[in-house]
């Protein structure tokens, strides 16, 4: 990733994408055993009905009478940051203003070893705040996070790009936003330890991203850079690089976003990198793809037999009598920068709003069968966690149901083994981020200072 595009980003393959950002079990994985063809309808592997909760709506007639040509999700996702491992992960001194910020990993690798445990507790890192509360003193977790970054080391440096994004992405549309800090006893029965929102935030990132949860993936992982295009349509050559397809990006915001009011996650690159973010809302109008001009929905589609300029006939999917083009604005929530304030509001988060222009095509019944993309720029995988998913570590099944967390008083004991066993695999405690949440997002409960 470019460093001025803070975004979770991979160039290598589906599987690194799971192995070395995040433990995701996937109900569903996209394969890369593509088919020859070269039609406009969707792979196998690129199915709206196996992404979204529900799957009710095929047709554009059926959603403009349902008035779904735009809606938003019930519960807007929140900004996070990705935790980019040349910053240090989780070990990342945010609120330190002595932290060498912009530097190479080399300098703040050794700042962040020199300082470990270091300095008033509102100045420590998110790793080094939970490794306080577990009563760690030697800080297992924040080096871990360090010796993570290093061992991603290129040429003596870490790419800008890697990070927790994918933990991040999930976790804000996952659990409810931190609107407060957190104010908890340390394992010493004395110290306290303010947690604020980012870290709070950060320690949800971390769970998502090695903690194991079931996912629903569709689409595939385009590997070129630059992508190869046909020089007359501008297609993809490469058909990994053509999801994912119109027809199920439609559908799936259709059927995700406005019937359920569900968040998903897409990748909005459709080159080799992977950007990970929740999409909010979405709002689409029509043009008529054979004049490029606007038009309703009826004045929009164009019979096969009247459109003698297709620069995609040659593609359409079989069965194509009618094709319709359609621009989408779509919102997805962006990364913000952590923040040393006590409090988190929906008025904080970054919004992208890109506009997608691409067409559908239309069997006789007007269901959509496929599509054509008429933006270089467009989602590549889309992915969700099924509703009431609960990311699982190692340590959770190890805590005594009769315990319970007083913020006032250290972690209970069986908590305090359980945190150990899951933090060998880079895993915090489940249950003690879900309290945490549990607890900074009582709005009833006012902020702590």
């Amino acid at each position: 990733m470019l460093h001025a595009n803070p975004k979770m980003k991979h160039t290598a393959n589906w599987l690194s994408v799971l192995v070395l950002m995040t433990s995701i079990s996937v109900i569903m994985v996209p394969t890369f055993g593509f088919s020859a063809t070269v039609f406009s309808a969707p792979e196998p592997n690129d199915i709206a009905r196996n992404l979204v909760d529900e799957f009710k709506y095929d047709t554009l007639e059926q959603m403009k009478v349902a008035g779904l040509e735009q809606s938003q999700v019930s519960a807007q996702p929140w900004s996070g940051w990705y935790w980019p491992l040349n910053e240090g992960g989780l070990a990342y001194r945010y609120a330190d203003i002595t932290f060498p910020r912009g530097a190479n990993w080399p300098t703040v690798s050794s700042y962040l070893l020199s300082t470990i445990g270091f300095g008033p507790v509102n100045r420590l890192s998110p790793a080094e705040k939970y490794d306080l509360l577990l009563g760690d003193g030697n800080f297992t977790m924040t080096r871990m996070m360090i010796q993570i970054a290093e061992d991603h080391k290129v040429g003596g440096n870490v790419d800008a790009w890697m990070g927790y994004c994918t933990g991040w992405a999930n976790a804000a549309m996952m659990m409810p936003r931190p609107a407060h800090s957190v104010i908890v006893t340390a394992a010493d029965g004395k110290t306290r330890i303010d947690f604020r929102p980012s870290d709070i935030k950060a320690l949800g990132a971390l769970l998502w991203a090695n903690g194991g949860s079931p996912a629903r993936v569709v689409g595939g992982l385009c590997q070129e850079s630059p992508v190869r295009r046909d020089p007359v349509t501008g297609r993809a050559i490469d058909p990994a690089c053509r999801d994912t397809n119109p027809a199920t990006f439609h559908l799936s915001i259709v059927n995700q976003i406005g019937v359920s009011h569900r968040s998903f996650l897409i990748d909005s690159d459709s080159g080799y990198q992977i950007w990970n973010q929740p999409v909010s809302n979405y709002s689409y109008s029509y043009f008529n793809p054979a004049t490029g001009k606007a038009a309703p929905l009826e004045e929009a589609s164009v019979a096969l037999s009247d459109f003698p300029n297709d620069v995609f006939k040659g593609f359409r999917a079989p069965g194509t009598k009618y094709v319709v083009g359609v621009e989408t604005q779509l919102t997805f929530i962006y990364e913000t920068r952590p923040s040393a304030l006590p409090t988190d509001s929906p008025e904080t988060d970054d919004k992208r709003v890109p506009v997608y222009r691409y067409d559908l095509e239309l069997d006789a019944s007007g269901k959509i069968i496929g599509g054509e993309w008429y933006s270089r720029l467009h989602p590549d995988l889309l992915w969700v966690a099924p509703p009431g998913s609960d990311p699982a570590t190692r340590g959770d099944s190890f805590v005594h149901p009769g315990e319970h967390w007083d913020p006032e008083q250290p972690l209970p004991s069986s908590w305090l083994t359980a945190a150990a066993s899951s933090e060998q695999y880079v895993q915090p405690l489940g249950v003690i981020v879900e309290k945490l949440f549990e607890w900074a997002s009582d709005v009833s409960t006012p902020a702590q200072q």
